[in-house]
């Protein structure tokens, strides 16, 4: 062994000494088992220190906590926060929740109240999903796959809330008025009472 490979390995020695790990090498000994002993010995050293992890969502005022406090609070906190009022929050909860839109999360513990809160967080401020997680206190997973859940629940709402007319009954509003009936008797559409104005030009 030279000298430099004999520095380097009284350094690693050293340092594993200094972790706790007893180590010892001849000179006559093979270098390449002295290499591979000095990189096990070492990643067994490195794996036996102990590594503090601070938890992350620790705040005492968790999500559906929050949830609770703008339903219970001032009208004005949850239309700032949710972008709608708590009787139209409350009953869209009871439609995802009566027609098996949505469901408790029991593993995670979040409410259709508390998924549906976060899913108007994020879409009504256009929001980060972190800056989601640290107010709701769930992981960015947690918040993703909420956020994606009650998204796929409204466009099913969608489908059965927003209904076309019945295009084989005329209006009522052309029906009671001699402007448009019995001109307009087969118009297929009419749109919140707006109507276009056309001017026929007859051949005499």
């Amino acid at each position: 062994m030279d000298a430099s490979s004999s520095s380097s390995l009284n350094f690693i020695s050293n340092q594993l000494r200094a972790a706790g790990v007893n180590f010892d090498y001849s000179d006559e000994s093979d270098d390449e088992l002295c290499d591979l002993m000095d990189v096990t010995q070492l990643l067994s050293a490195m794996n036996k220190e102990k590594i503090e992890r601070l938890p992350c969502r620790t705040s005492k005022l968790a999500g559906l906590d929050w949830v609770v406090e703008l339903i219970n609070g001032n009208p004005t906190r949850i239309y700032d926060v949710l972008r709608m009022n708590v009787e139209c929050f409350l009953n869209l909860c009871d439609v995802l929740r009566q027609g098996n839109y949505l469901s408790d999360s029991y593993k995670r513990k979040v409410k259709i109240e508390e998924a549906v809160a976060i899913f108007l967080y994020t879409i009504g401020h256009n929001e980060r999903q972190r800056v989601s997680a640290e107010r709701f206190q769930h992981s960015i997973e947690t918040i993703n796959r909420h956020v994606r859940q009650v998204m796929r629940a409204i466009v099913k709402l969608a489908k059965e809330m927003i209904v076309p007319p019945d295009f084989h009954q005329t209006p009522t509003r052309i029906m009671g008025d001699p402007k448009f009936y019995p001109y307009f008797k087969v118009c297929q559409t009419c749109i919140e009472s707006n109507y276009i104005l056309l001017n026929c030009i007859y051949d005499c």
